[in-house]
């Protein structure tokens, strides 16, 4: 985190903050964490993906935080089948399908 070095592909388990190596500072994970600001040109780019999807797949996530709420409401409203992966009984009803189960159940079966 300080410096601008992205790792926006880690895809490996750590036990503890890995370090930049450009800076050896602790290195930023490639996510908006709660409280901070969205990169505006980030959120353009993820319109424009979703504008272009079918479906809109979202895996883990009650759609009760405003980012994934907007996003869903944007997917149904371009035409998007909107589908959810969750083991909760329930999802919000704007969901077209709810798949009920583990990202680490259902995503092997869908892309496996």
């Amino acid at each position: 985190m300080d410096c601008d070095f992205r790792n926006d592909d880690d895809r490996q388990a750590h036990t503890s903050v890995p370090s930049c190596p450009d800076c050896g500072g602790p290195l930023r994970p490639g996510m908006v964490l709660f409280g901070e600001r969205r990169d505006p040109d980030a959120e353009m780019a993820t319109r424009r993906a979703v504008r272009s999807c079918e479906p809109y797949l979202a895996v883990g996530t009650s759609s009760v935080v405003n980012t994934s709420t907007g996003l869903l409401r944007y997917a149904g409203d371009v035409g998007a089948l909107t589908v959810c992966v969750d083991p909760a009984p329930t999802v919000d009803s704007r969901y077209a399908v709810h798949v009920r189960g583990t990202a680490a159940q259902v995503l092997p079966v869908l892309f496996g």
